[in-house]
């Protein structure tokens, strides 16, 4: 019976949502997500009242079911788990919309005409309307249709006004306006709808004021506010009732500072936003251009965000600091801080003299990315995020004592931050050296970019891998750029007692780097167990960069590059764009490599060897003015099968069908110069 009734339940439920899937495709994409799932049967009505359950969470076990039984193929999940896209086959999406004939719409709205569709019928629970026209700036009444649930008007990019009569759609539950970039304001009538589960968006203003959201308590999901400068004070937003609205799991308050200056300006807006608490349920916080000088008490109230996992702070001009408390929030698991220019201080509150004393700060964060705050001064110790995944810090011109990376830990302590995958370093010109990232164990990429002071790589502790041996033992991809006087990519410490250093490594990029003098022999050198496993190398205007020649070294202590696929030399990349051969021209260093892109280099020839390159398949040539002809060694590349020539004012007219330089590359299949392509057979 159990099973019976589980099959019972679905029959009603099949048809709404087979039925709204777009033809012809007979594709579903981004259902919406309220309650967490991608389904829109559980928004029409058709599934009977529970009692015990939202609709909404009822829909989503029937379209699992549904799933289960293979209704629904080509299944596409987000990294919650969720699926946002799938496909039907063509008889059982006929068939559904057969049966919903009367009651489920999907109408293109290419003029208000269209919308006499909308009056001949009132059992409409689910209305999606698509409209592409600029003409169609809005949309009929729809007040007649005292029925519809769900009024999805997603994309609908002129649409600049909302139908007359929305507020008599009493069992509206859910109303979708996301990408309706026209749309600035929302009638006040919005306040009836107090049946509502979604609504993406709400704009301040002086028709519908915010106050108008006090009863829409059964909001859902995400919700943005925006144009909050124009709410006049705290009794206003406290008006707004977000404190009540315990199913709003992701809250955006953008303030749109492009007026406000006045001392009294801003601490009206101060005010605004402490009447915008929210309800400790909310997960993720996002602000955007506020123009106070500090956050509300509510922030620092770890209680309201106890549930917080994502905070994002994006153009607040004027603030000049972070809640010392936020350090203490148990779920926050995102951090994301760009452009406060006059942010100054930020400290864990948790320190004695740099080292963190507490062991239970932040333990869910992952993320941490900081960007274009100038005048910070200084970092908050770092060395006991555990559970940091990835670090992104950019544009901390005020760093001036950033020496090197205070890490915060006890020198006796083993591991630091030892889930951390990725570090991203730009554009911080006071940073002198780069960290001992040797000891990060799951450091799979490492990118420091505009960096100027950098002179060498810093010290690698020992100790650095699970076995004591291997440093960087999950290092995939390491690039250096803008580095105007990194001399060296070696360490302060000899290495020969390690074993292997960054064995894993799979991309290395050297650009503007124009002091350097030689790449990081260790990798390249042996002793090695196995050859490196290198497979992408981009190497670009770093003109004194001599590959493999310092230290001198014989033939025999030379390691090739046996997993080679790709090499990208731009402009002056040194003594690669002189030579692919080995110092003795004894041996070709990348002898599977399959593409290669030139870029700009500043000699007349292609690079002596190329014609060695005998498992090449592309190659790229573009903006090389100084090449004056295409090489005889070309024709040595019997696996090349496309070529292409771009922005090459000499050589491209040279290499056109026909001309001085196309009897050498004929053979290739596939030809393009300039915007010209020839193919042939």
């Amino acid at each position: 019976m159990e099973i019976f009734g589980s099959v019972l339940l679905l029959v009603p439920c099949f048809p709404p949502v087979s039925a709204t899937f777009p033809q012809p495709s007979r594709s579903l994409e981004a259902f919406a997500t309220v309650g967490g799932g991608p389904i829109q049967a559980r928004k029409q009505g058709f599934l009977g009242l529970d009692g015990r359950k939202e609709l909404e969470l009822i829909g989503v076990e029937c379209f699992n079911n549904l799933v289960m039984r293979s209704f629904f193929h080509d299944l596409r999940k987000d990294k919650d788990g969720h699926i946002y896209y799938c496909k039907m086959h063509d008889l059982v999406h006929d068939l559904a919309q057969f049966i919903t004939d009367k009651e489920c719409f999907l109408i293109e709205m290419k003029s208000n005409n269209d919308g006499d569709q909308l009056h001949n019928n009132k059992k409409f629970r689910y209305l999606s309307l698509v409209s592409g026209e600029e003409a169609m700036n809005s949309i009929p009444t729809l007040s007649e249709l005292c029925n519809l649930q769900t009024l999805k008007l997603d994309n609908c990019e002129y649409l600049s006004k909302l139908p007359q009569g929305i507020g008599k759609l009493i069992n509206l539950r859910h109303l979708e306006i996301e990408n309706t970039v026209c749309l600035n304001c929302l009638p006040q009538e919005i306040r009836r709808l107090t049946s509502l589960r979604t609504l993406n968006r709400f704009f301040a203003s002086e028709g519908c004021k915010i106050g108008e959201l006090k009863n829409l308590n059964l909001l859902q999901g995400s919700l943005e506010i925006t144009r909050l400068k124009r709410v006049e004070n705290k009794s206003e937003s406290y008006e707004a009732g977000l404190k009540n609205k315990q199913d709003v799991r992701s809250l955006v308050l953008e303030f749109s500072d492009d007026s406000l200056g006045g001392v009294k300006e801003v601490e009206r807006m101060e005010d605004v936003l402490q009447g915008l608490e929210p309800h400790p349920n909310l997960e993720k916080l996002s602000i955007y251009e506020y123009p106070g000088f500090k956050l509300p008490s509510w922030m620092s109230d770890n209680s309201v965000l106890s549930n917080l996992q994502s905070l994002s702070l994006s153009c607040c001009w004027k603030l000049r600091q972070l809640p010392p408390t936020l350090w203490k929030l148990p779920f926050l698991e995102i951090i994301e801080i760009d452009l406060l220019p006059n942010w100054e201080e930020w400290t864990m509150g948790v320190e004695e003299d740099g080292v963190i004393i507490s062991t239970t700060i932040l333990p869910c964060l992952r993320n941490l990315v900081i960007s274009s705050c100038p005048k910070l001064k200084t970092l908050p110790a770092l060395g006991k995020l555990a559970s940091l995944e990835s670090i992104k810090i950019e544009g901390l011109q005020g760093l001036t004592h950033w020496d090197e990376w205070e890490l915060g830990v006890d020198g006796k302590e083993i591991k630091i931050m030892p889930c951390l995958r990725i570090l991203k370093l730009y554009k911080c010109p006071n940073l002198s050296v780069v960290l001992a990232t040797g000891v990060l164990v799951s450091l799979e990429q490492l990118s420091v970019h505009s960096s100027r002071k950098i002179k060498y790589i810093g010290e690698l502790c020992e100790g650095g891998g699970s076995d004591g041996n291997d440093l960087f033992p999950e290092l995939e991809s390491l690039e250096f750029g803008g580095m105007e006087n990194l001399e060296e990519c070696e360490t302060r410490r000899t290495i020969i007692k390690h074993r292997q250093i960054m064995p894993c490594l799979r991309s290395l990029v050297l650009w503007h780097c124009p002091m350097l003098v030689a790449p990081p022999h260790h990798l390249f050198l042996l002793p090695h167990i196995s050859p490196p496993l290198l497979r992408k190398l981009v190497i670009g205007d770093s003109p004194f960069l001599s590959w493999m020649q310092q230290p001198p070294l014989p033939p025999s202590s030379y390691v090739l590059l046996p997993f080679l696929e790709e090499l990208e030399l731009l402009y002056n990349a040194g003594s690669l764009s002189r030579s692919l051969l080995s110092p003795d021209n004894s041996q070709m260093w990348f002898l599977n490599l399959k593409s290669l892109i030139l870029t700009g280099s500043p000699h007349t020839s292609l690079p002596q060897g190329i014609g060695q390159l005998t498992m090449l398949q592309r190659l790229t040539i573009r903006s090389w003015n100084r090449m004056t002809y295409m090489s005889e060694e070309i024709q040595h590349m019997a696996m090349l099968r496309e070529l292409r020539i771009l922005c090459c004012e000499i050589l491209g007219p040279r290499c056109q069908e026909g001309a001085a330089d196309w009897g050498k590359i004929s053979y290739i299949p596939s030809i393009i110069v300039g915007g010209i392509f020839v193919e042939h057979q």
